[in-house]
């Protein structure tokens, strides 16, 4: 099994920022609705489980979820997603091949397979991904990837991209002219899973800063000192 160079297929769940929960609902009720309600309820349901810290599954509730890993589930993809995020492992390894039908079932299924620990697929994934180039496509599409992976030389590589002075993204004003550095995007993206991170992001998603320009400086020299000792938050989504 190998991961292709076409990653981009699985945007969708990557970039939709599950919400957080100030109280734990009913972890075995959302389980059981993953099964007994129609598409979209279900959709909605993955997404609160998506939202809460790992501690909040028990081993029984982890077991329903893996229960849940086959070709007839509503959202089988966002189901994958979320057995990566739960360490499901040997459920994963245990999905036959055929029911995962579309490029878009394969790439979260080996997606959620890294996030578990697989080491032969990140090397792959990594491999595949140091021939992309870093613009518009890898920060909404491959970082988004490489982070929910909590795997240290994924985030590695964005940490990398963020320190770098090549302009090839777009200003998210569309009426400013002109290309910007990557990091601007790629800041915002790791604040939410590093601990001790120098700032931290708003419900929009943007950073809780004033001037981003001093922010960027800020998280450079953050990242240059922390490189080899910073800790990542592997218990969210």
């Amino acid at each position: 099994m190998t991961i292709t160079i076409c990653l981009f297929a699985v945007l969708s769940c990557f970039t939709d920022i599950p919400p957080k929960h100030p109280h734990t609902p009913n972890i075995p009720h959302l389980i059981k609705q993953l099964s007994s309600s129609g598409g979209a309820e279900v959709h909605t349901v993955i997404k609160q489980l998506k939202g809460l810290p790992i501690t909040d599954f028990t081993e029984q509730d982890r077991l329903q979820i893996a229960n849940r890993l086959k070709p007839d589930q509503y959202h089988l993809q966002g189901v994958i997603e979320l057995a990566g995020f739960l360490q499901l492992r040997d459920s994963l390894d245990g999905m036959d091949p055929k029911h995962l039908s579309t490029e878009s079932l394969k790439n979260a299924h080996a997606l959620a397979l890294v996030r578990s620990g697989d080491q032969k697929l990140r090397e792959t994934m990594l491999s595949n991904i140091m021939k992309m180039a870093v613009d518009d496509a890898y920060v909404h599409q491959v970082a988004p990837m490489l982070i929910y992976t909590r795997q240290r030389d994924c985030i590695d590589h964005v940490l990398l991209q963020i320190l770098s002075d090549q302009p090839s993204c777009s200003p998210s004003d569309p009426e400013t002219n002109g290309q910007i550095v990557c990091g601007y995007r790629l800041m915002e993206l790791v604040a939410p899973v590093l601990q001790d991170f120098p700032y931290s992001v708003s419900k929009s998603g943007s950073l809780k800063v004033e001037n981003y320009r001093e922010a960027l400086l800020a998280v450079r020299k953050w990242i240059k000192t922390n490189q080899s000792s910073y800790r990542i938050d592997a218990t969210s989504y």
